[in-house]
């Protein structure tokens, strides 16, 4: 148990992000969807349109002494159109005077799409891949690893395991805009509640479905689970059809 407890205290405890902004809100929509298109002029414009003075200087108050910081892009693949999260990291460099390192990016399986809902992601296991790092020098410095769009956090969470798996520890995850909480480490009431409803052979069939042990979790996972399921039977019944 205390080495489950460890991996999930690698996770920051909250994002840097600006709550009550969704990149899906009518206001931002059509942007987010030319942007993650590729296109460059709608990428400038949503970024610009966000990242205001006064919340770029939340977002250096945070961070603290720049001098130590890099930047980590995640990528939804290696070719991907979607740019906003390198165009994030660039413009935050720019502006906050910050080094950058090379795109982790996600490798899905066959089949596997980018957009998922929550039962489809917790179901699909993804890996990282990245051209070349400096283990060594990242090590030393203090990396926050650049998203888009802070949704369930699975993906900045198996980024940072990734890191993590490489000696290279996380100070946190900036993020343009988000959906849900932005706490990152589950609760102890949240997990109490998960084995007072599904038990044992809830623990059990949430691993072998996803792969992580309920202490492995984020916090928006276990919410997500815990705000629409109460019997075990209608916890399976939502992961298998994301199977």
């Amino acid at each position: 148990m205390e080495t489950l407890t460890k991996i999930n205290q690698t996770l920051p405890t909250e994002v840097i992000t600006n709550q009550g902004i969704s990149l899906s809100s009518p206001a931002l929509w059509y942007l987010t969807e030319q942007a993650k298109s590729g296109n460059y002029a709608s990428t400038i414009a949503l970024i610009s349109k966000i990242l205001t003075p006064a919340r770029l200087e939340n977002i250096r108050q945070q961070i603290g002494d720049t001098s130590q910081v890099i930047l980590v892009p995640i990528l939804p693949a290696k070719e991907a159109t979607n740019i906003l999260p390198l165009f994030i990291t660039n413009y935050l460099c720019e502006k906050l005077r910050v080094e950058k390192c090379e795109c982790l990016y996600i490798i899905r399986k066959n089949g596997v799409k980018h957009r998922q809902n929550l039962w489809q992601r917790l179901a699909n296991n993804i890996t990282y891949g990245y051209d070349s790092f400096n283990n060594l020098y990242l090590s030393c410095r203090k990396v926050y690893l650049v998203d888009d769009h802070f949704t369930t956090s699975s993906t900045a969470r198996d980024a940072i395991k990734k890191l993590n798996d490489k000696g290279i520890p996380v100070a946190g995850v900036i993020s343009l805009g988000s959906s849900f909480s932005l706490k990152f480490r589950p609760t102890e009431t949240q997990r109490d509640t998960f084995k007072q409803w599904f038990g044992e052979a809830g623990q059990e069939f949430i691993e072998s479905v996803t792969g992580k042990t309920l202490y492995e979790l984020t916090y928006n996972e276990l919410w997500g689970i815990l705000r629409t399921r109460r019997t075990l039977d209608q916890l399976k019944s939502k992961f298998l059809p994301a199977n």
